[in-house]
């Protein structure tokens, strides 16, 4: 990219990296480079998905990506951003008018409003992620936390903490209204140059006043507009408006029509078609653009039949040693074109009556190991004689018999890992004996700071004695995108709450734990929570606790 692109000058920096104002060397133009400090690849190939769906003029547009380095080149916006606009007029005693609050609040709905539509959530909304052009045209950027959403809502907990809304700050489910609450924050802190909950003297009580939606009222702006920001900034998002009824709000206040854009019904409920147009074919400026390079952004998507086994596949289970020999005689790239990362996994599958083997290849059970080869295959190439030891993962039901089998996946350009082949090995008996076992579904969810609910469907007792005194810690790691899910249980970790549970007899259960416990926020930071299970046990000196049984949870948790 340095060949492509001269670096001018930095526009910010932060955790992620650092955004620089750069210059094309083909045509002289001027772009932002957003340069990523600790890359997780699908996290980038996320963003860059987001910003290529959102062809719109209130949405930061994307030119040009690569992986080595790992950076996106985007438009750059001369007036940078609203944050930097805000501190202004605080900093020289100035308030910003009502009517330029609304305009730009107007533009952030209008952008926010095409996300929702391709069901789209930003989930990191705030003052610094808006950026204005020279010709005063708002955009929203960053679309690093941005999530299309496969179902009817999201849960993992993320974005800004002042920003968030109720629902994401007590783990409930959440969507598009999310963004909402965000930008009525947003245009709160336009009228009174802070923001609503900024008053909060600690954690706890901001998470309190976010729940009730305690702040004080706007003084420096019309009731009107002050009915929008308690419309937006509504603690039930079931009551809360959506971007729509907002645009009209606010078309309403400022008691005329928008000559640059129709604001009828018809537009709202008659989306526009989109076109993806390579970015040589965008027409921003009247200069003939030059054809860019994209380095992985134009990989096709293999479809489920590209990537196959050829002969056979195999495993060794070395149990002693915490280790799983995986092998497999070819894997073949039938795609023409490249393929994204592999890997490999063994799972162990519950023996049904009269399945085929078919349904053995589609059916879910439990990862005993796996292997991500990073390295994709271009067209034409193979894998021969594979023969890897990997890392043993004890999952199973305890006493059962299982069908294993050899999963191949390969990640496409839609963000998800394809299976793409499987081989049906042997079956065999797995028994567990070792450990306590978390059994069913475990959830927890953060009521008002300190108070957190958890449950736990059953922990049983696979022991042949009576345990010790049991300990649940819930435990936050540093979240690193580099890790499996399972590389959590080892890693270096902070408490965030406990409770204390009784002795089980040998072969018995604790079923339908449901607590409510105080919780400890960690430093600032990304966190993935882990559940130990702790049995307290009296050596011949000592009382002494070791972990049993150990959870991993799907959410990232930011503070």
């Amino acid at each position: 990219m340095e060949s492509k692109y001269r670096k001018i000058e930095v526009l910010g920096s932060g955790a992620f990296g650092t955004v620089y104002k750069v210059q094309r060397n083909s045509d002289k133009l001027y772009y932002a480079m957003k340069q990523f400090n600790d890359p997780d690849i699908k996290q980038i190939i996320q963003e860059i998905k987001a910003l290529q769906e959102m062809d719109f003029k209130n949405i930061i547009r994307y030119y040009d990506s690569s992986l080595d380095p790992p950076c996106i080149v985007m438009e750059y916006c001369e007036k940078g951003s609203l944050d930097k606009r805000i501190k202004d007029a605080k900093q020289k005693n100035k308030k910003i008018s009502e009517e330029k609050a609304l305009n730009i609040v107007k533009q952030i709905l209008k952008g926010l409003r095409e996300c929702h539509r391709s069901k789209l959530v930003h989930r990191d909304l705030k003052p610094a992620n808006i950026l204005i052009n020279s010709k005063d045209v708002v955009k929203i950027g960053d679309f690093g936390l941005a999530k299309f959403m496969q179902q009817t809502h999201l849960i993992s907990q993320c974005g800004t903490i002042l920003y968030m809304s109720p629902e994401i700050i007590e783990g409930n489910h959440y969507d598009g209204k999310s963004d909402i609450w965000a930008v009525g924050c947003i245009l709160y802190e336009l009228i009174e140059l802070q923001q609503p909950f900024a008053f909060s003297k600690s954690l706890m009580e901001i998470y309190k006043n976010i729940i009730a939606a305690n702040y004080q009222s706007p003084k420096k702006c019309s009731s009107k507009t002050g009915k929008l920001i308690s419309s937006m900034i509504e603690p039930d998002k079931n009551e809360r408006i959506d971007a729509k009824e907002a645009i009209r709000m606010i078309r309403r206040i400022l008691k005329h029509q928008d000559l640059t854009e129709d604001l009828s019904d018809q537009e709202f409920n008659s989306p526009k078609p989109r076109q993806n147009l390579p970015p040589q074919d965008f027409k921003i400026r009247k200069v003939q653009p030059v054809k860019m390079q994209q380095n992985f952004i134009d990989i096709p998507k293999p479809s489920f039949i590209d990537v196959k086994f050829k002969g056979q596949a195999g495993y060794t289970l070395y149990r002693q040693y915490g280790q799983v020999e995986l092998r497999a005689k070819q894997i073949v790239n039938n795609y023409n074109g490249p393929t994204g990362p592999l890997k490999l996994e063994l799972w162990a599958v519950p023996v049904q009556a009269f399945k085929s083997e078919d349904w053995y290849k589609q059916a879910y059970g439990y990862v005993i190991a796996r292997y991500q080869i990073d390295q994709g295959l271009t067209e034409g190439e193979n894998y021969n004689d594979i023969k890897i030891n990997v890392k043993y993962i004890k999952r199973g039901e305890y006493g059962k018999l299982h069908a294993f089998i050899i999963k191949l996946f390969s990640y496409s350009f839609s963000i998800e890992w394809i299976q793409s082949d499987a081989i049906v090995c042997v079956g065999q008996q797995v028994l567990y004996k070792e450990k306590l076992e978390i059994l069913g579904k475990f959830n927890y969810y953060l009521l008002g700071y300190p108070n957190m609910r958890l449950t736990i469907e059953k922990i049983k007792n696979n022991h042949s004695y009576q345990t010790g005194k049991i300990n649940i810690f819930i435990v936050a790691c540093k979240y690193n995108p580099n890790f499996e899910k399972q590389d959590y249980k080892n890693a270096p970790y902070d408490t965030f709450a406990s409770c204390k549970l009784g002795q089980l007899q040998a072969g018995q259960s604790f079923y339908d734990i449901d607590q409510v416990i105080q919780y400890h926020p960690p430093w600032s930071g990304k966190y993935v929570l882990v559940l130990k299970v702790f049995q307290s046990k009296k050596s011949s000196s000592d009382r002494v606790s070791f972990s049993e049984s150990q959870y991993v949870c799907e959410n990232i948790l930011t503070f």
